[in-house]
């Protein structure tokens, strides 16, 4: 969100959250056209992508958020059920997957990591994509699982692959309308 006003502002736009919220977690070259699209800039989407993505990665090196609640529930979990087989399934980058789960201390407590990057086939949330790909790699059925989700898009992508889905939102997905999971604990 943050990466996405620092591009916009030299055009003279900003994007509010509302209007942004919908986009997160799902593909950079969508939400890009969709972005300006929504501001009425006339800008490449491409190029802003690529502006974006260089904005995002500086702002990265200053630290990242961690939601200290989502990161409790999930070592509290994954202590009550060490012998589950733990999956993180993202839209993200790998590398970014890997310096957040780090940063957070819970690198150590994921048997498998789904990014996009995994298959050029796969599609992002809220396509059930990637958590098919999870439950192949896994040799799993989706009714074994529970997906842990912090927006619209992720829900949808769970839900969409049969898998029993807790929402957890967070600042920027509270005014996702997330009824469609199976259980949302508020934020």
């Amino acid at each position: 969100f943050e990466a996405w006003n620092e591009v916009l502002r030299p055009l003279g736009k900003t994007l509010a959250l509302d209007a942004y919220a919908p986009c997160i977690g799902r593909d950079g070259k969508e939400n890009a056209e969709k972005i300006c699209a929504m501001v009425d800039a006339k800008c490449d989407p491409e190029k802003l992508r690529g502006e974006r993505r260089a904005t995002y990665e500086k702002l990265r090196e200053g630290g990242v958020p961690l939601l200290s609640e989502n990161i409790r529930l999930i070592k509290k979990f994954f202590s009550s059920f060490p012998h589950f087989r733990h999956a993180v399934v993202s839209s993200e980058k790998r590398r970014f997957i890997k310096e957040n789960l780090s940063l957070a201390g819970i690198k150590n407590f994921f048997k498998l990591l789904v990014s996009y990057e995994d298959d050029p086939e796969l599609k992002r949330k809220p396509a059930p994509d990637m958590y098919l790909y999870a439950l192949e790699k896994l040799s799993a059925r989706p009714e074994e699982c529970i997906a842990f989700e912090d927006s619209i898009n992720g829900v949808l992508a769970a839900r969409g692959a049969g898998i029993i889905c807790v929402a957890l939102p967070n600042e920027f997905t509270t005014l996702h309308d997330l009824s469609t999971a199976n259980l949302v604990i508020p934020f």
